[in-house]
């Protein structure tokens, strides 16, 4: 077995497939190299910032398989491991919302749009369909990866990233108190504040 040099991967990419490297993804390589080499070595603090390791894996998935295949493949992960679908297929795939969670809090939404296809500019709501899943297990899920398609006032199709599910809303005013959300589920429940209707 081999191991190429840092300095020789680009070479070897480009000899052994017919993928272009363009001068940002050049630029892009060195600078992880670089980064690498400072962490290994002791220079710098890069460790101490684990939000740039995060988004230079994310762009690299990015710049080689295109957008939204490194979320594709955390669930592709998830769903390979052995003791998967065990206690509840539908409930544990839905698990993946935890991955977005970690990234929102390290690198922030607007980072996690610029490697997604769905653009997460607007008002973030849960998701019926993993609500559902979550609260049949006697856990309560409040994290919201659910969209309005399109991202209209009176829009009543909710799209969840998550669970890659579309789901009908209705455009209702929330009866919970201090709650001002207007998007509940045709179950009746607030999809803003989770409240029963």
């Amino acid at each position: 077995m081999y191991t190429y040099s840092g300095e020789n991967l680009l070479h070897t990419f480009c000899t052994v497939t017919n993928l272009k490297l363009n001068s940002e993804k050049i630029k892009f390589i060195e600078n992880i190299r670089q980064n690498r080499n400072r962490a290994i070595h002791g220079v710098g603090n890069i460790l101490n910032t684990p939000n740039i390791i995060i988004i230079d894996i994310l762009k690299a998935y990015t710049y080689f398989f295109g957008k939204d295949q490194w979320f594709n493949d955390i669930k592709k992960w998830n769903q390979s491991n052995p003791l998967f679908g065990y206690y509840d297929w539908d409930f544990e795939s839905i698990q993946s919302y935890k991955f977005l969670d970690f990234l929102e809090v390290t690198i922030g939404i607007k980072q996690i749009n610029k490697f997604l296809n769905f653009e997460l500019s607007g008002r973030k709501y849960l998701c019926p369909t993993c609500f559902y899943e979550t609260n049949s297990k006697g856990q309560q899920l409040m994290s919201k990866w659910a969209f309005l398609t399109p991202n209209k006032p009176f829009s009543t199709m909710l799209y969840c990233i998550n669970c890659n599910f579309e789901n009908e809303v209705e455009r209702i005013d929330c009866n919970i108190k201090n709650c001002m959300g207007n998007v509940i589920d045709m179950d009746g429940i607030c999809l803003t504040c989770g409240g029963k209707q």
